[in-house]
């Protein structure tokens, strides 16, 4: 860009319209190879040549561009800046008539709200930046809108609405030749089907989502359909190619500079190590990621503090979980982003380990309501079974079978075979305990064959090893062998 003819040049609509171009093409494709402080100087260059030129339609592009890479979950997410900014461009905007800017301002508003961890004031303003869009027919602002109403929605439970604004998203994205924000509607879409049971589907956006990535070589699309894959083959048994792929996501993210992607990576990398018998491993990924976490996009904070909780439990140390969760998980953190990521209620876990039956199963079935109402339905089996082994602690043996018999049928639906074996197990103990000893026999055995089949798919020695140790799996092995 050539400031020192923009500068010569005469005022004209068409010369600031041209700069309004160019400096927004260049800005983004920086923010697309996460270069973030590079863009933020080239909209504050712009910023300055809208102040010498008394340009106020290029001093409102600039505020609007600085707010939103202020609103987004990248490594210069402020809240406190891009909420300064795009309230000092609302009223830019309004005071010359720039619907089209009002609809943008109001979308950083709903970015900012949705990873600020105010779900319902980011709908409120996607709600009004899409019905601008569509009153003035602005299709790429519309799709922006729909994409990101699609997140806040799915964070307060509307899985339904959220697929309906993804699906719009992904056909305007496709009509307008978007390829960086196609992958990210699809990915988005991904994130639904994974928590509302549709693996199927949640693999091919995911797919698609990547092959895209990777062929316009885009780091955070890559990471970011990666992530929700790499959740889908977890459930599914494929712990070996989940942990690999979540293992890259964490490098993408990083290079991407995508501040939240780093995080719930971290996430599912402390909770895998759980998952594969780890736990300590698991903790220390957590810490770290507090630690990195702690002057800055604080939304991450309870969500590795209620993965240091279960890694506690799982370790043995339950009066550490029972401090970790008490102290730095908030009510309010529980309430959106937890219960799409947590596959059964920590406190009702926790409560179980205490030999807390009763409290287990009121934690299981407020935990049950919560997922059914919003149509959640990947940790159905999970949270079943664990009402169901309460039941049995509990000699409940009728109602502890039906709820693990419906923890099987949901499993056996999804294809969700991390939960199954678990599921079987609990169910042969049932049967054993009434005489039932060929049908005990039959269950044990196909929860050894997944188990079996989940320790073939850890192709490192040492993973393998340490899901083996398992005293759970251990026990269910135990059990098939005698």
């Amino acid at each position: 860009l050539d400031r020192g003819l923009a500068r010569e040049e005469p005022a004209s609509e068409s010369l600031s319209s041209l700069l309004r171009h160019l400096y927004r093409a260049l800005g983004r494709a920086l923010e697309l190879n996460g270069r973030f402080d590079e863009a933020l100087t080239t909209y504050g260059q712009m910023a300055a040549l809208a102040r010498e030129r008394r340009d106020a339609a290029l001093e409102l592009e600039s505020l609007t561009l600085r707010a939103t890479v202020f609103c987004a979950p990248t490594s210069a997410f402020d809240p406190a800046q891009g909420q300064a900014l795009s309230d000092q461009a609302l009223v830019l905007a309004r005071a010359l008539g720039d619907r089209a800017a009002e609809a943008k301002i109001l979308w950083n508003l709903l970015l900012l709200n949705t990873f600020h961890e105010h779900p319902e004031q980011a709908i409120a303003y996607g709600e009004q930046s899409l019905a601008i869009a569509r009153e003035f027919n602005l299709r790429e602002q519309m799709a922006y809108t729909l994409n990101d109403l699609a997140r806040a929605s799915g964070a307060t439970g509307h899985s339904a609405r959220a697929q309906q604004f993804s699906e719009e998203a992904i056909g305007l994205w496709r009509e307008l030749g978007n390829l960086p924000m196609l992958a990210d509607s699809l990915g988005t879409l991904s994130t639904n089907y994974y928590v509302t049971g549709q693996y199927a589907r949640a693999v091919a956006c995911s797919q698609e989502a990547a092959q895209i990535s990777q062929a316009i070589a885009n780091p955070w699309g890559e990471a970011f359909s990666g992530g929700w894959l790499a959740a889908v083959w977890n459930e599914q048994g494929e712990l070996g190619r989940a942990f690999a792929l979540v293992e890259r996501c964490l490098q993408l993210a990083e290079r991407a500079g995508w501040t939240q992607g780093v995080g719930f990576t971290t996430f599912f990398l402390a909770m895998a190590y759980g998952e594969l018998g780890d736990p300590a491993r698991g903790m220390e990924i957590a810490r770290q990621g507090l630690v990195r976490f702690a002057s800055g996009y604080q939304m991450m904070q309870p969500l590795l503090s209620a993965a240091i909780a279960c890694l506690s439990m799982q370790n043995g140390d339950l009066a550490g979980a029972e401090a970790a969760w008490s102290r730095d998980v908030s009510p309010e953190a529980m309430s959106t982003i937890l219960p799409l990521l947590f596959a059964s209620p920590p406190g009702g876990e926790l409560a179980f380990a205490k030999e807390d039956y009763p409290g287990a199963v009121i934690a299981a079935d407020e935990f049950l309501a919560v997922m059914r109402q919003r149509g959640v339905r990947w940790s159905l089996p999970h949270t079943l079974l664990l009402k169901g082994k309460a039941l049995m602690r509990l000699g409940r043996l009728d109602e502890a079978r039906a709820a693990l018999a419906e923890a099987r049928e949901q499993a056996e639906a999804m294809g969700a075979r991390r939960a199954l074996w678990s599921i079987l197990f609990a169910l042969s103990q049932i049967e054993a305990h009434r005489g039932r000893a060929d049908s005990a026999v039959t269950l044990r055995r196909q929860a050894q064959d997944i188990i079996a089949g989940i320790a073939a798919s850890l192709d490192r020695a040492d993973l393998r090893a340490s899901f083996l140790r398992r005293g759970d799996v251990r026990a269910a092995l135990g059990d098939a062998k005698r």
